[in-house]
């Protein structure tokens, strides 16, 4: 075209159309090769998205001889094409940059060859598995072990808790926006804590304050008591605590450890405890009582038997009494002699004990019983009718000290409750027999007690009455009496109040 001769630069036989037995296996190959070399980068494309844990320098050489490999199979594809075409160009470019693709990826071949030599052989994979085996087969057995270890401790401390007599709570803090803790939302871990708290519902709340609002103001102060536990991660105890929902009381133990997000509530139903403690105060109170009763009596009965003999002495010096003055000494006598009845009254109950059961003649002793009631029922207006006489007396199995203490607790509770009514008020006493049983009634004409209150009024601690008029312990504990001498004592109601108890016949 300018002149210059380039046929010399061509090699010779280029053109092989004219020996078909040379140029169709040549194109065929060629296109074997690029179907071939087409193959291998989808392979490792495939290896590529299974190894997730490839580095850069390894993606960046695979990336390469993905590139590569495809530029190859190209470029036989074009060698083929260009036997019946002229686009050499073509050719020329794909040539050129598979040699700088092939020299980029030579170079990153050696920087990661150091890494493919650290590779382990097969017999070192193999010697590896089985070691790895071997440690995983000893991490197995001590993982067995341990686990064997945890199960038994665990079944020992689940057996200790369920053996539990109490309760355990978790409260988790619920904090205000000044950071003060507002509320807890309360978990049961252990026990029953609802028939421990005495609760006929499950005590687990989302707000204690909402649902126990009495936590706040009880005069236990529980709230901020468990405030205080948590706050100073201390350890609080509580005995008793009074539950005033439930007329229970409770050893409560707040822990809260320094590592701990939560506080930990213990609950222990301790009512019978102090009950049997109110009871044995209740006998104490009773024997030093009687050692006092007995100690008045006989500072009484000596001057009471000079003022008597004065008495007589004074009667007899006058000669021709008046009629004023017989009043007056028989007024006299009658008093002395009330008087030294009671003494005699005391000094019975004085030397009887609480516990031990004997024949009693039961209309003598009630009789003197309600002798000493007397003067305290007069005093507050009441009238006391007694609808039995001493004639064809009974005889029952009892305590003296126990009737008296009965009978004691039921009178005070009817001049509690008489104080609410105007007009007469009335105490009916009768006597009821059966075969081998005596019935005490004791009615009163005062209100009649609550239908909702009466399932609980021999219950332990509960009170009908104004804060600090009734501790809730007397009938509980006549009933406890009445039981311990083989009796009963039971409440009636229709149009009166009606006190029953049942004693044993001898």
């Amino acid at each position: 075209m300018f002149g210059i001769d380039t046929s010399g630069l061509m090699p010779h036989g280029h053109c092989i159309r004219w020996k078909p037995e040379l140029l169709l296996p040549i194109v065929g190959s060629d296109i074997l090769i690029f179907l071939s070399y087409t193959t291998i980068p989808i392979a490792l494309y495939i290896f590529y998205k299974k190894r997730k844990d490839l580095n850069f320098s390894s993606k960046l050489t695979l990336f390469l001889f993905f590139l590569f490999i495809q530029l190859c199979g190209i470029t036989h594809l074009i060698s083929a094409y260009n036997y019946w075409n002229s686009e050499y160009g073509i050719e020329m470019v794909l040539k050129v940059l598979t040699a700088l693709v092939s020299v980029a990826t030579a170079v990153s071949m050696f920087f990661i060859v150091p890494q493919l030599i650290k590779l382990p052989s097969r017999e070192e994979h193999l010697k590896l598995i089985d070691e790895l085996r071997r440690l995983n087969k000893e991490l197995e057995d001590r993982v067995s072990e341990r686990t064997k270890e945890l199960n038994e401790q665990k079944n020992l401390l689940k057996t200790v808790l369920e053996g539990m007599p109490g309760a355990i709570m978790r409260y988790v803090p619920i904090f205000g926006s000044d950071g003060e803790i507002k509320d807890f939302k309360t978990r049961v871990l252990v026990g029953k804590a609802s028939e421990e708290a005495g609760l006929d519902h499950n005590i687990e709340t989302n707000s204690l304050v909402k649902t126990y609002p009495e936590v706040m103001t009880d005069e236990n102060n529980h709230f901020n008591r468990c405030v205080h536990a948590y706050t100073n991660n201390e350890t609080i105890i509580d005995d008793p605590m009074y539950f005033s929902r439930t007329r229970r009381y409770f050893r409560t133990v707040h822990a809260k450890k320094e590592d701990s997000d939560s506080l930990f509530v213990y609950f222990s139903d301790v009512t019978q405890r102090e009950y049997t403690k109110a009871m044995a105060q209740n006998n104490a109170r009773l024997i030093s009582l009687g050692e006092l009763a007995g100690g008045i009596s006989h500072e009484i009965n000596s001057p009471l038997q000079v003022l008597n003999g004065k008495t007589r002495q004074l009667k007899r010096s006058i000669k021709e009494p008046s009629e004023e003055q017989l009043i007056v000494f028989d007024e006299l006598n009658e008093t002395i002699s009330k008087i030294s009845h009671t003494i005699q009254n005391l000094k019975r109950l004085s030397r009887g004990d609480v516990v031990s059961l004997h024949e009693i003649e039961v209309k003598k002793i009630l009789l003197e019983i309600f002798s000493l009631f007397e003067q305290r029922l007069k005093n507050h207006d009441i009238n006391l009718k007694i609808g039995f006489s001493s004639e064809n007396d009974i005889s029952i199995v009892g305590n003296e000290v126990s009737i008296s203490q009965i009978i004691n607790n039921i009178i005070s509770n009817a001049i509690y409750a008489l104080k609410e009514i105007d007009g007469t008020r009335e105490i009916n006493i009768s006597l009821q027999e059966e075969e081998d049983k005596i019935f005490v009634n004791l009615e009163n004409n005062g209100p009649l007690i609550k239908e909702e209150d009466v399932a609980h009024i021999f219950e332990p601690y509960f009170t009908t009455k104004e804060v600090g008029q009734g501790t809730g312990i007397g009938l509980s504990l006549s009933k406890k009496l009445a039981t311990e001498m083989k009796g009963d004592l039971q409440v009636f109601q229709e149009k009166n109040v009606c006190f029953q108890l049942q004693l044993p016949k001898a």
